[in-house]
């Protein structure tokens, strides 16, 4: 069946939810309805991922924007990932350290404005990222989990496949490396 000039090719899923591989295979061939699925799918995890990596939610938001595009101009390339979804997040993951690199040349610009009382310091984003970026992955991992996706340690123990008394126990943990690392609670 030919499908006119300009017209989308749809895939035909019957009733199954196609995989992320799916989805990305079947834009690579030109349906632009299984990429906005794969987007619509992704997007919010994508964007709570960028928000706790980029300096700002500005800057989170553009970077999620940029990967998707980056992915895109991949797909339509006939560059498939494999894994689609991992490689999303390693491009954000990217974006994100460019925009963090950019907000770092423009320090003078921020002295010179007045600041928001509604919004925190751009300085304490910087420390808190500092204080990430000195856990290893799996805490970081656990943070994000508690922190952003605002999930219980019962549920977090559920997705890791791990015991809950495993979870909370690496949860104090890194409680505790955090504190350290921030010179909270130390005796003078």
């Amino acid at each position: 069946m030919k499908t006119e000039p300009g017209r989308d090719r749809q895939a035909n899923w019957s009733g199954m939810d196609p995989t992320d591989e799916q989805l990305v295979q079947a834009a690579a061939r030109g349906d632009r309805g299984a990429y906005a699925q794969f987007v619509n799918r992704h997007c919010a995890a994508l964007l709570r991922f960028c928000l706790v990596r980029a300096p700002d939610a500005y800057a989170a938001e553009d970077a999620a924007q940029e990967a998707l595009m980056r992915l895109f101009s991949q797909v339509r390339s006939g560059k498939v990932p494999g894994q689609p979804l991992a490689y999303l997040l390693g491009v954000a993951r990217l974006c994100c350290h460019e925009q963090r690199r950019e907000s770092l040349r423009r320090p003078a610009e921020l002295a010179g404005e007045e600041p928001d009382p509604d919004v925190a310091h751009p300085w304490a984003a910087v420390e808190l990222r500092e204080l990430l970026d000195a856990l290893s992955d799996d805490e970081r991992t656990l943070i994000y989990m508690k922190h952003t996706e605002g999930l219980k340690c019962r549920e977090i123990a559920e997705r890791l496949g791990k015991p809950l008394g495993t979870v909370t126990a690496a949860m104090a943990r890194t409680y505790a490396k955090l504190r350290g690392i921030a010179g909270i609670g130390e005796q003078d």
